[in-house]
């Protein structure tokens, strides 16, 4: 997320911050609506919900395998404040409908410093090749 917000200052009209050079990881593409962002956006707060976010963000099968890793995770999601600090990444709580996705969709021409974009191999929001 935070990618997505550097680009979108970059190129903008008045960029705010004063960058000398960007590197973000993600940021530019657009998330595919699929089983993984799915269980991003329609997180039930079940531990199997957050076993398909486990899932989703982890290329290595050991993570959703890891029963206390996903148990720790869903007592996380749970606790008191959770569902706040999450709305301000643009999830929603379940039952309501999901949010727009971001687009990719810039002035990638207005950006005037150097730039390192990296893709990774293995990311199952973004489709191949959007880097």
């Amino acid at each position: 997320m935070g990618a997505i917000n550097l680009l979108v200052d970059a190129t903008s009209d008045t960029p705010r911050l004063p960058a000398r050079s960007l590197t973000a990881i993600c940021g530019g593409g657009d998330i595919q609506r699929n089983e993984h962002s799915a269980a991003l956006y329609d997180y039930d707060a079940t531990p199997a919900g957050m076993r398909r976010i486990v899932t989703a963000l982890f290329a290595d099968p050991v993570y959703p395998a890891d029963e206390a890793y996903v148990q720790r995770r869903y007592e996380s999601s749970i606790a008191p404040g959770a569902w706040e600090a999450l709305a301000a990444a643009r999830f929603r709580r379940p039952g309501l409908d999901a949010p727009a996705m971001p687009s990719s969709q810039r002035a990638y021409d207005r950006i005037a410093v150097p730039v390192m974009i990296v893709e990774g191999e293995h990311d199952k929001l973004l489709p191949s090749g959007w880097a």
